[in-house]
């Protein structure tokens, strides 16, 4: 079935400003309103995604969500599915973050049709796993959109502090760590109350004091003598990056490989072929492994739920007959005649 709805999604680098993913999410609405099919467009910035114009999940200030809603379905130039591979061809000569289209989810949430999970003890071996597979796989047609959950570039910055300056100043990392967030996130000092509605009175430095790694390190940090020393005196800084998520299976660290399908093929039809890609090409040494999720998960559950139902129904079946007949070997021969 053609769907009335779409979802044009962006994620951009850990960090990157509210102002500038939206100056990205207003691009991508001008691609959206140039479809023939598109009777309205919703754009918002800092939300991850979600189905509907109403749909949505807060989100980093890094992403953003294009709710795309069709034309009735008897007024449309074209099928819905042509739209969304128009608006993936023009996604892919877009830069500076990862774009996809997301169809309407019809019935119950499945998962992503491309679901796999790689599983192992180190997070890092295993996302290097992870970027194997993702390749192999993306050489199946009908793959498209692959992508890993593996999020390692989030820039952070580190503060050192030297244990022996901060006792001679009878400062404490309770104390610096309290400072710092202050200045930078700010505090709730009071409540303002006017009528029926309150207001947050936060404590924070200006903008203009707050912009650099130099502006950190002036910080004033008060020890127990009451005495304000600058941060750099008791503490020193540098730039790292580190891990945005660790998703855990059964105790292991695993990243998770999703994406959709096209060209008129079936999910089934793509896990079948990537299984039989990944056994034969992906050597994963032991502690190590790949298993199935998403779709191919749902399906097998109720593939394994129908055949207990059957067997189930024929034991009953066969119960009521025998207490009909008062016999054991009518039963199974109508039976028998039935599943030939």
């Amino acid at each position: 079935t053609p769907p009335q709805r779409a979802n044009v999604l962006f994620e951009g680098p850990q960090g990157l400003s509210l102002d500038r993913t939206d100056t990205v999410v207003k691009h991508l609405e001008e691609i959206a309103l140039n479809e023939v099919n598109s009777e309205s467009v919703i754009g918002n910035s800092g939300i991850s995604g979600g189905d509907g114009p109403l749909g949505g999940g807060r989100g980093g200030t890094h992403n953003g969500v294009v709710n795309i809603e069709f034309l009735d379905r008897h007024v449309r130039k074209e099928s819905t599915w042509d739209t969304i591979d128009s608006i993936r061809e023009q996604l892919k000569f877009l830069v500076g973050g990862k774009f996809k289209v997301k169809k309407e989810e019809m019935g119950p949430p499945t998962g992503a049709p491309i679901s796999i999970e790689i599983s192992g003890p180190d997070y890092d071996v295993t996302n290097q796993y992870a970027m194997e597979a993702l390749e192999l796989i993306s050489s199946i047609h009908g793959a498209i959109e692959l992508e890993t959950d593996f999020e390692g570039s989030k820039p952070e910055i580190r503060i050192d502090v030297d244990r022996e300056k901060a006792m001679k100043r009878k400062v404490n990392s309770a104390y610096i760590a309290s400072a710092v967030s202050t200045a930078i996130n700010g505090t709730t000092a009071s409540v303002l109350r006017e009528g029926d509605e309150e207001y947050d009175i936060v404590v924070k430095y200006d903008d203009a004091h707050r912009k650099s790694i130099n502006d950190i390190l002036d910080i004033r940090v008060t020890g127990n003598d009451d005495i304000q020393v600058p941060l750099r005196d008791v503490a020193s800084i540098r730039t790292t990056g580190g891990l945005g998520s660790i998703k855990h299976i059964d105790g292991d660290r695993s990243v998770l490989i999703s994406g959709e399908v096209s060209g008129g093929r079936s999910s089934a039809e793509i896990m079948i072929e990537a299984e039989k890609l990944l056994t034969k090409e992906l050597s994963l040494p032991t502690g190590y492994e790949f298993h199935f999720t998403g779709e191919n998960e749902m399906q097998e559950e109720m593939g394994d739920y129908l055949q207990k139902a059957f067997v189930i129904g024929v034991l009953l079946i066969t119960m009521i007959l025998i207490t009909q007949f008062n016999s054991v070997m009518r039963p199974f021969i109508i039976i028998g005649s039935v599943l030939m």
